[in-house]
């Protein structure tokens, strides 16, 4: 088509066009650039207003965030900053008290968020199951994307029951029992609803049930509510194993996190000791790291409060109560403590068989498997703190449909009206198709009788490690800044055990040679080669990029604990083990003398450091492109040690 208008031009137009396509190596290639850059163009100023829109809307500057999302042509993103600016209001008169307020912005944003469902200016939740959350260019599954619409809707969600979460918890604590009900009505209709759409149980969306949400949320409340009247009892792990007795029934993460935001916006350091560790003490892994919600960033938030001049007075009393904090937080973290190691029991956890849809859904909402014969042999195996007798009541609202899945009550499956149950009905009508051969007549592509046979998303060996592995590599990261933050917050803490900081020097050099004995059995563990399929190269690419990131992450945690060993050398007379390198006896006489202030040691010692560190390498190869994990882990502890030297060294 191009060519033929060229062909068409005459004179000195045809020779100017010529010329340029000569340059471009395309016809007409200078137009199409143009407009390729101008598409370019818009799209980012498109981007950048729709994120300015939402940072502002977060922030509390309404009429700033619709300024900028009237810059783009589009009615989603205005549903999205209206959304965006009711929910941040609701929890800014929250915080203040003004619950009628915060109520009215709560219904309306949910509200605009039916309305934008309706008329299409937000995507249907139903994508979620019909689609996987996914975006479908063609009928093959190479040819989708994922639906960047229904993850924002995801966020959106979030930030909602959030909301809900936030007032309902002001609600309970200012002892307003009428909007209490009120809010846990509403907050309960919309987690019913939303769950019915399915998003929790898509595989790779990782999205929380709403029920699960509002469940935690009811629970917070009532404990807030008995938090108020507690008096000297706060601070007493007793007082907080009674109040979240029925928590141990439930994934009750959410719970938990909820009241210790709650109590910590109040200041209440004993009270949030006290429940971190209960939650602690019976946390699965999913509850360890992750985020400001999280069981890792709850504790750093709560050494930050505890360090923070503006808050605390320093005496000999707030330091023996930081010594404790850390004392029962390694007590309650139990195997949690200690770094995984790469065994067998590891990698059959890492490689479980899939559940049943009933099992997802009930796992996805937090309700317990009534079967519960797994479960009930792991108690008895390992116990359990909070251990009740009493089973759960849902009420009549769910009866008996959850015994086995069929609402009979009948342990197995269900039989039929002439007495024969499913396995022997498999036995009697099985001779039927004996030397009978399966035949594709659909001609699909598909190589199996169903579309979902064959590898799954989410269910290879090294995706299972990297879920099982990574909660507690994150969480021993954040042991590593609790102790970093220790130092820093040193000051505050008058007369801090000089042995109990040695003792956390030595588990973070512990921590270390742990982490590089599983850097070295990720590394060896071989991923099964692939055969000629599709699929199978899809597996081994996947299995593949999952180790190298899970070998990152060890690497990650590695070097926090080298930085934090560094740090406490600075808490602790300068001592060095017999065994250790002329190099690292050089670094820890630096950290002690540049913590303590030590000039004159820091002089003496800085430039024969600099001249090692001079010819060593301080890049490397990445693993995909053929890098060692020991020479990568190698130079990134060069980044940090330089890093740490760069912040702390005397002025």
């Amino acid at each position: 088509f191009y060519e033929f208008h060229i062909e068409r031009a005459e004179g000195e137009r045809a020779q100017w066009l010529a010329e340029l396509a000569s340059r471009t190596q395309q016809p007409f290639g200078h137009v199409r650039q143009q407009l390729n850059l101008y598409l370019a163009r818009y799209g980012a100023r498109q981007i950048q207003h729709r994120q300015l829109a939402m940072l502002y809307a977060r922030m509390g500057f309404p009429e700033a965030a619709r300024q900028q999302a009237e810059s783009i042509p589009a009615a989603s993103i205005r549903f999205e900053c209206e959304i965006q600016c009711a929910l941040t209001t609701s929890e800014l008169s929250a915080e203040r008290g003004d619950l009628v307020e915060a109520l009215e912005f709560l219904s309306e944003a949910r509200d605009l968020l039916d309305r934008g469902i309706d008329c299409g200016a937000l995507p249907d939740p139903w994508n979620y199951l019909g689609f996987q959350a996914h975006f479908p260019l063609f009928h093959t599954r190479e040819d989708v994307i994922p639906d960047a619409r229904l993850e924002d809707l995801l966020t959106l969600m979030e930030r909602l029951f959030g909301a809900y979460g936030t007032a309902l918890s002001e609600a309970a604590a200012r002892g307003r029992s009428d909007l209490v009900n009120r809010l846990n009505n509403d907050f309960q209709t919309l987690a019913l609803n939303w769950d019915g759409y399915g998003a929790s149980i898509v595989v790779d969306l990782e999205a929380e049930s709403g029920v699960r949400r509002w469940w935690s949320a009811s629970q917070a409340a009532r404990v807030l509510a008995t938090w108020q009247s507690a008096g000297a009892a706060r601070g007493d792990l007793a007082f907080w194993a009674r109040q979240v007795e029925d928590f141990s029934r439930f994934q009750a993460g959410p719970a938990y996190a909820q009241i210790v935001e709650a109590l910590l916006d109040r200041h209440d350091l004993p009270a949030t000791m006290g429940l971190l560790m209960q939650w602690l003490n019976q946390a699965i892994p999913g509850d360890l790291a992750g985020g400001t919600g999280s069981i890792a960033g709850l504790l750093g938030r709560w050494l930050e409060l505890a360090t923070d001049p503006e808050h605390v007075r320093p005496s000999q009393q707030h330091t023996r109560m930081v010594e404790r904090f850390f004392a029962v937080l390694e007590a309650n973290a139990e195997s949690y403590w200690s770094v995984p190691r790469l065994d067998d029991e590891l990698l059959e956890l890492a490689t479980p068989e899939l559940p049943t849809p009933l099992e997802e859904l009930l796992d996805s909402i937090g309700l317990p498997d009534e079967d519960g014969d797994e479960e009930s042999e792991t108690d008895e195996e390992f116990g359990d703190p909070l251990e009740t007798t009493e089973e759960p009541d849902f009420g009549n609202e769910f009866g008996n449909e959850f015994e086995n899945g069929f609402g009979n009550g009948i342990e197995g499956g269900p039989i039929d009206e002439e007495g024969v149950d499913d396995d022997d009905a498999q036995t009697l009508f099985s001779a039927a198709y004996d030397d009978v051969t399966f035949r594709d007549s659909a001609d699909d592509g598909f190589e199996a009788e169903l579309l979902d046979d064959g590898f799954l998303p989410g269910s290879t060996e090294f995706e299972g490690l990297y879920r099982e592995l990574v909660p507690r590599l994150k969480f021993l990261e954040s042991i590593a800044r609790l102790w970093q933050q220790v130092v820093a917050g040193a000051p505050q803490l008058p007369g801090l055990d000089p042995e109990r900081a040695l003792g956390w020097t030595a588990q973070a050099r512990t921590m270390q040679e742990e982490l590089l004995g599983l850097l070295d059995a990720i590394w060896q563990h071989q991923i099964p080669t692939p055969s000629g399929h599709t699929e199978s190269g899809i597996e081994f690419d996947v299995q593949l990029q999952t180790k190298y990131e899970l070998l990152q992450v060890v690497m990650g945690v590695h070097v926090q604990a080298r930085r934090a060993e560094l740090m406490l050398r600075g808490l602790s007379p300068n001592q060095a083990a017999d065994g250790d390198r002329r190099e690292h006896r050089l670094w820890r006489l630096l950290a002690g003398a540049v913590i303590h202030g030590d000039t004159a040691t820091v002089r003496q010692a800085l430039p024969v450091l600099l001249r090692r560190l001079a010819r060593q390498p301080l890049l490397y190869v990445p693993l995909d492109a053929g890098g060692d994990p020991h020479q990568m882990l190698a130079a990134r502890t060069r980044h940090a040690d330089l890093q740490f030297l760069v912040e702390h060294l005397p002025r």
